[in-house]
């Protein structure tokens, strides 16, 4: 089964690593570097998981593509080079479902996510 990924970060290097990674293992990925662009996205398009770097995510995006009718029920990640209680806390209460901690190791990153999928 080919997964769809909505990879959001302002960095294009972290994308690069990332589309490679998930590309080479039968994901399918589609990028976003704004909020506008992840807005329109997940109003269109169907994801299976969404990974969306902290800078860029405030408590209103997830919310978002909560209440978009395709996205629902989404695996929503975060990606942060912190990871600190109460901010993971805050996170998952606005129905974020796991965390990302940079650096990563794109292999063990891949192997993780669809771990999760699978389950």
């Amino acid at each position: 089964m080919s997964y769809k990924v909505l990879l959001v970060d302002n960095s294009p290097t972290i994308l690069e690593v990332m589309t490679f990674a998930f590309e080479n293992n039968g994901f399918e990925i589609t990028l976003a570097e704004s909020q506008d662009k992840v807005y329109d996205y997940v109003k269109n398009y169907k994801f299976d998981l969404i990974i969306i770097d902290k800078t860029l995510c405030d408590g209103k995006i997830v919310s978002e593509i909560r209440k978009s009718v395709k996205n629902q029920n989404v695996f929503v990640f975060i990606l942060s080079e912190t990871s600190d209680f109460q901010t993971k806390f805050d996170a998952k209460s606005r129905g974020v479902s796991g965390w990302i901690l940079k650096p990563f190791i794109p292999e063990k990153l891949v192997k993780t996510i669809r771990s999760y999928l699978a389950s």
